[in-house]
């Protein structure tokens, strides 16, 4: 019986290693790429949204480009990431040379495109955003009667 219980405990084991080295799964997180590769595909990503003219194109990538870089060594600097006063102050600029590049219809379909990215990478729903008012007071909602 006692070596029916280990060889049971050792086929568990063994299958639970050979699964943690399983390669064929897929990540959670894609790879990133190089910073270059990142803003052609950010650019690419703009033309087709906004409908960017050659001019316009090389422009964005410019301005993706120096985004990114200076992303990167925000990150490569303190670790992490930049504090936030640096990383808003990078965002504002970034954006506003957007700005100047793009026309006010394209503009506009920018300002949407980044709200709805926001909230496809960070939902809010109003009860956390109740929550957060009354700092730590959590209101219950009963269980539905069956």
């Amino acid at each position: 019986m006692k070596k029916l219980i280990l060889t049971a405990v050792i086929a568990v084991f063994a299958f639970t290693a050979s699964y943690a080295q399983d390669s064929t799964r897929t990540r959670l997180h894609k790879a990133k790429g190089t910073a270059e590769q990142r803003a052609k595909n950010a650019t690419a990503m703009l033309t087709e949204k906004l409908a960017l003219t050659a001019e316009q194109q090389k422009k964005v990538y410019d301005i993706e480009l120096e985004r990114v870089k200076t992303f990167e060594g925000m990150r490569r600097q303190t670790g992490q990431s930049a504090t936030m006063e640096a990383r808003k102050a990078a965002m504002k600029a970034s954006r506003d040379k957007m700005n100047s590049v793009l026309s006010q219809e394209q503009q506009t379909k920018f300002d949407s495109l980044r709200t709805a990215q926001r909230r496809q990478i960070r939902p809010k729903s109003e009860s956390d955003k109740a929550r957060k008012k009354h700092k730590g007071v959590e209101t219950v909602t009963p269980p539905a009667p069956r």
